[in-house]
């Protein structure tokens, strides 16, 4: 109820409902998160060893082994529970295309969004997209829009990139075991109506779209990476 299991709070648990309610773009939100979690484990972690000392005053030692037992099982549920919370995001300024579920969960970064608008060619247009994209934005027959979630600070987050076959956003400079690149969009020649809004990766923004990436190969495309 506290953490991972549904509860009297409208099926939520307790720590869902508290997060939902903090400001994911405010200084104090990861603070504020770590500190509910620290206090409510805390809390629980004491409530465990005050069971099995209980216990013990009472003559009923064969019965501790078993609470702590149950104790372990349900912290470790919590923390497999916890883990899109917690699990920090690599450092350093990066992008990330924006999915159809939005930015990540914060996780010790903050993320500012922007969105370019490519105004592509309108006469014998011929863009189109394969199913099962979750990109959010739009993608049309001679219009696409572009959404971001770009990490801006380099203080936020903990550790690095794992190896592997794949590229970010380029925000400043590229992390350790990347290599910058970018891709350029040949817009609409007339009446261009290419737009920009909010944080953007590295690149050029005009009547064409130039946007800048960085990239490694030193894995394999086929294999996950967890982040």
């Amino acid at each position: 109820m506290i953490m991972g299991a549904s509860g009297i709070f409208g099926r939520n648990s307790l720590f869902v409902l508290y997060e939902s309610r903090l400001d994911q773009d405010s200084d104090d939100y990861w603070p504020k998160v770590r500190q509910f979690l620290e206090f409510t484990f805390s809390i629980q972690t004491a409530g465990y060893a005050s069971w099995a000392t209980a216990l013990n005053l009472k003559g009923r030692q064969s019965e501790v082994a078993a609470i702590v037992a149950r104790g372990r099982r349900r912290l470790d549920s919590q923390r497999r529970f916890l883990q899109r919370y917690t699990k920090e995001w690599p450092t350093g300024t990066y992008g990330l295309p924006r999915t159809n579920t939005g930015c990540p969960v914060a996780a010790g970064a903050r993320w500012r969004t922007g969105v370019r608008r490519h105004d592509t060619e309108d006469d014998d247009a011929n863009n189109y997209w394969t199913d099962g994209l979750h990109f959010d934005g739009g993608f049309g027959r001679n219009n696409m829009e572009q959404k971001f979630c770009m990490k801006t600070s380099s203080r936020d987050g903990d550790g690095s990139w794992p190896r592997g076959s794949y590229c970010i956003f380029k925000k400043g400079g590229c992390p350790s075991g990347f290599q910058s690149g970018e891709l350029v969009w040949d817009d609409e020649d007339d009446d261009n109506g290419n737009s920009r809004s909010g944080e953007l990766p590295d690149g050029r923004y005009d009547r064409n779209t130039r946007i800048r990436y960085c990239c490694r190969n030193d894995g394999s495309a086929n294999r996950h990476i967890s982040l």
